[in-house]
């Protein structure tokens, strides 16, 4: 980020309050040595508040807005969000995952052919699996995922 942006610090702040936000109604742990579902969900958004705060700080406050090519990355990678937030239930996780890495991978400048299809269907696929059969977590999956993991 260059120094003086404000932008990513504020949409930062924004996402924390919103994740803090939306974790206040999660239930707390049952036991005394469960932190509970609520635990992650409040540590990241603490976590991003204090980022925000540390990128306002180091910053010159005479920058502008992005231009060119530097809001066309900003733009592009706020709808790509939306799509995968909207695409990943019926698309399912790996499938909808793979696509958004390799979309914002050409997003943000990488040309290789390999390294845009291969990265992201490997991280997709290697999420899934430690989520699905190593914590056991149930991520949305397509009946084609589900057949072929």
């Amino acid at each position: 980020m260059s120094k003086g942006s404000v932008i990513p610090p504020a949409l930062i702040l924004l996402l924390g309050i919103g994740i803090l936000a939306a974790s206040a109604g999660i239930r707390p742990g049952m036991l005394d040595q469960d932190p509970g579902p609520a635990f992650m969900p409040r540590i990241s958004g603490a976590g991003l508040v204090v980022l925000s705060l540390y990128l306002f700080l180091d910053r010159e406050p005479h920058e502008g807005l992005p231009r060119g090519r530097a809001l066309f990355k900003v733009l592009g990678t706020m709808a790509l969000v939306l799509a995968y937030l909207n695409l990943i239930e019926p698309l399912g996780f790996p499938l909808s995952t793979a696509l958004f890495l390799g979309i914002e991978m050409a997003i943000i400048g990488v040309l290789n052919p390999v390294l845009l299809i291969a990265a992201p269907v490997l991280l997709s696929g290697l999420i899934y699996y430690l989520f699905r059969f190593g914590l056991d977590v149930a991520l949305p999956a397509t009946r084609l995922f589900g057949v072929l993991i």
